[in-house]
């Protein structure tokens, strides 16, 4: 019988797996969280006496003449101090060399993730957490620092597509101005603003559209969705109807139309029935 320790290990590893495989269809880092590796960059060997760091190679300070320190431990404290001093960078590359003396120092692969994700760096943050989990997936705190770390990502996204968003539309807007009969662009900005929720906005464009090339199924469909937005249904399941009768017969968004239309008449009918 399992016991309720392994069941528990058992979840949070399922937990683990299932956001690296969210990570990898988002184009997130693709490490596999248990694999264990190490930050890349070289060590540097230090003399803590002199505040002085040097390449790997060396062995002893030529300030002082004492060896350099070896001991991943001093390392790691160093790291901690610096990071509640208030300085990021100096603790990450202290618990950095920790890591790269002993890649199994659990305190500071997890510090360093922890840190990593305050400094915006999500992707390494989550390779050093996920390090964690692979020798212990119950290591204390390890899931609110990878939900501390999403949230991070999230938080960054949003501002990326916010960004994206205003440029995109400053994009067709603009293109629009230099061409006002630009369908591409007008039938473009039309399902941007579908997508964003403004199906007024995107009729206004749509319609125009369909001025310029009365003939083309795809303003249809779009118009279409807009109007069931606003919940003119009749006439929505009109611009489907449209489309499909101007649509070449192996139009590939064909079924997707008539499902369209029969869920709008269905919806019709039942509002006429209440």
């Amino acid at each position: 019988m399992t016991s309720p320790r392994e069941v528990t290990r058992m979840r949070i590893r399922r937990v683990l797996k299932h956001w690296m495989l969210l990570q990898n269809l988002a184009g997130g880092t693709g490490l596999s969280p248990f694999r264990l590796k190490v930050p890349k960059g070289g060590l540097c060997m230090r003399c803590f006496a002199c505040g002085v760091g040097y390449g790997p190679e060396s062995k002893t300070c030529p300030i002082c003449g004492r060896d350099l320190e070896t001991d991943p431990d001093r390392y790691f404290r160093a790291g901690m101090d610096a990071i509640s001093a208030g300085d990021i960078e100096e603790g990450v590359s202290l618990l950095e060399d920790c890591s790269r003396l002993d890649p199994n120092h659990l305190s500071a692969r997890f510090n360093l993730g922890v840190a990593y994700s305050l400094g915006g760096r999500h992707d390494l943050a989550v390779r050093e957490l996920f390090a964690v989990a692979q020798k212990d997936p119950e290591y204390p705190g390890l899931l609110t620092a990878l939900g501390q770390v999403a949230f991070g990502m999230y938080t960054h996204h949003i501002e990326q597509a916010e960004a994206r968003k205003e440029q995109m539309l400053g994009f067709l807007l603009a293109a629009i101005r230099l061409d006002p009969e630009d369908v591409d662009a007008l039938v473009t900005l039309g399902n941007v603003y579908i997508e964003l929720g403004l199906p007024a906005d995107a009729l206004r464009y749509l319609e125009r559209a369909a001025v310029i090339v009365p003939e083309s199924p795809v303003v249809y469909f779009a118009m279409a969705r807009a109007l069931e937005m606003l919940g003119r249904r009749r006439q929505a399941a009109l611009m489907a109807k449209k489309y499909l009768a101007l649509a070449p017969p192996n139009d590939r968004f064909k079924s997707e139309v008539e499902n369209f239309m029969h869920n709008l008449l269905q919806g019709t009918r039942a509002t006429a029935d209440g």
